[in-house]
């Protein structure tokens, strides 16, 4: 089963019409529309709408491992070298209130570039001043100099990450505007959404057809040095579960993983013991360490992906 997420009807109303979905009064508070394989929530707009209606729709169906959610809808760039229409896949999702990022799995192979996106809760945004800045970002050379903003994608991710895995998750935004919201009409949006239509109903079949990705498994030797990692970080269950599904992550893209554990966590250690310290971190430092794990790896798994497009098949 594939879920599509959007904020507006106007979004939805193509992929409505080309898989014949059909209104169901499951969720009360929200428009739901279902298929045979395929099914579409509106969750309208705004990151705690998304939310909201994410959360209940998880709640009141039963999903697998193997089902997918992809967030489709428009977004504002600060970049005007991206022409209006231009489709990315967003592999970084920045919470303009919180100061949070998040980074969604991708594990299919895709045609579209990858980018930023900075969820924001306001509609219009100066170009002059920026949300905030993170340093570290994963780079990539599709994702060097663009930052796309929509008003959905972490409220989506927050609640979503809370039942599913990061893989479930895919986060596809069409560039409406630099900027300037307030310049989109509705005949320009469903102008913009006739357009990118083919190219986002080819990815969607195409992830219908895929085999479920091969269970990978961890090692005893791997196991002891995650059960290391977590005992000296003084992990909660919760940042141990992270920690694994990270380690699975880059072992499914056949990455040297189990070395950069390694050598990650070693340095650390010998870094402590360089300070004189006791080898003992506080639960704010292994957050922290937890958070640079995520980011390095995510940096180098974006890396890699640009180099090898084709280690994925659906």
């Amino acid at each position: 089963m594939i879920t599509l997420l959007t904020a507006l009807y106007l979004e939805a109303e193509p992929f409505i019409q080309y898989f014949q979905l059909k209104k169901t009064n499951t969720l009360k508070e929200f428009q739901l529309f279902v298929g045979n394989d395929i099914q579409l929530l509106i969750t309208n707009p705004s990151s705690i709408s998304a939310a909201i209606s994410f959360t209940q729709l998880i709640c009141t169906q039963s999903f697998t491992p193997h089902d997918l959610f992809l967030n489709i809808g428009i977004c504002g760039c600060e970049n005007t070298n991206y022409p209006i229409g231009s489709i990315f896949l967003c592999n970084q999702i920045l919470d303009s209130t919180t100061q949070m990022a998040y980074y969604p799995d991708i594990l299919y192979q895709h045609p579209f570039p990858e980018a930023s996106l900075i969820t924001v809760p306001i509609q219009k945004i100066q170009k002059k001043e920026k949300p905030f800045y993170i340093e570290n970002k994963p780079e990539s050379s599709s994702a060097h100099n663009i930052s796309l903003y929509d008003m959905e994608a972490s409220g989506l991710y927050q609640a979503g990450i809370t039942y599913l895995k990061q893989h479930q998750m895919l986060f596809l935004k069409i560039i409406s505007d630099y900027l300037t919201p307030e310049m989109i009409t509705k005949e320009k949006l469903s102008s913009l959404l006739s357009q990118a239509l083919p190219s986002l109903l080819s990815f969607i079949l195409t992830l219908l057809k895929r085999s479920a990705p091969e269970q990978i498994m961890i090692t005893e030797e791997e196991g002891a040095l995650l059960h290391s990692i977590a005992e000296t970080f003084c992990f909660s269950v919760t940042m141990t579960e992270q920690l694994k599904q990270l380690f699975l992550y880059g072992k499914t893209l056949q990455l040297p993983i189990y070395q950069y554990y390694s050598n990650s966590f070693y340095l650390f250690i010998e870094q402590k013991s360089s300070q004189k310290e006791q080898i003992h971190f506080t639960k704010k430092e292994g957050k922290q360490y937890l958070e640079q794990l995520k980011q390095s790896i995510t940096s180098h798994v974006s890396s890699h992906l640009c180099r090898n497009k084709s280690t994925f098949s659906p």
